[in-house]
């Protein structure tokens, strides 16, 4: 994903990579606070780079 981001890429795989590891964890009852910050982060970049 960084390099997708370096190269200005339309759409990231956040949701296909942090995004499932974050319900993977949801499932099992892990909390993994640092996994929903960085998908919340890639989220707000992917609305932004859509709106531009």
């Amino acid at each position: 994903m960084r390099r997708d981001i370096a190269q200005g890429a339309p759409r990231l795989e956040a949701d296909d990579i942090v995004g499932d590891m974050a319900q993977r964890a949801a499932r099992l009852g892990h909390d993994v606070p640092l996994v929903r910050i960085a998908y919340s982060h890639l989220q707000v970049y992917e609305a932004q780079r859509a709106a531009a």
